[in-house]
């Protein structure tokens, strides 16, 4: 009886071993993916702001509103429409107004693009927004111009 003992119970010991090694892998990578998704939801922030280290057109716009984004966007833009750009032209000077030339640009559309890049759900979004904050995202807004009085500007010129 004692050599039948001895012969179940090396099997019964090298058993041990691998379902301790298969639970630890287990309870390793259940662990691994609670620390992922936490990680995920400490940097998800409001889907209501933008990430932080969103700029558009080389304005820092991280943690407002799209509404307040776009808003600073608008007033920036007004003040720089009354700074003319020099252009200089067989030793002449030419000073244009952006609004001269019909040039408007599309503050909504660039502002929802910069909140796509930092959206999504939960974790998703934690994600997507670290990647944002490490490496910045930089959006640049559709610019509308009109060609007629650019043609008569040039012309000028």
């Amino acid at each position: 009886m004692r050599a039948e003992t001895s012969t179940i119970r090396p099997a019964a010991r090298r058993r041990r071993p691998q379902r301790l090694a298969l639970r630890r892998g287990v309870f390793a990578a259940a662990a691994l993916a609670v620390l992922a998704g936490l990680v995920g939801l400490a940097f998800a922030g409001s889907s209501a702001t933008l990430a932080a280290g969103t700029q558009v057109a080389g304005i820092d716009v991280g943690g407002l509103t799209p509404r307040e984004a776009t808003a600073q966007l608008e007033s920036r833009a007004k003040a720089v429409a009354r700074s003319p750009v020099t252009f200089v032209a067989a030793g002449e000077r030419f000073n244009v107004y952006p609004a001269q030339l019909g040039v408007e640009a599309d503050w909504r559309r660039a502002v929802a693009v910069a909140a796509e890049e930092g959206d999504g759900f939960g974790p998703l979004r934690g994600y997507r927004r670290l990647h944002v904050r490490l490496f910045g995202e930089e959006v640049s807004p559709a610019l509308a111009v009109s060609n007629a009085a650019l043609e008569y500007k040039l012309d000028q010129i």
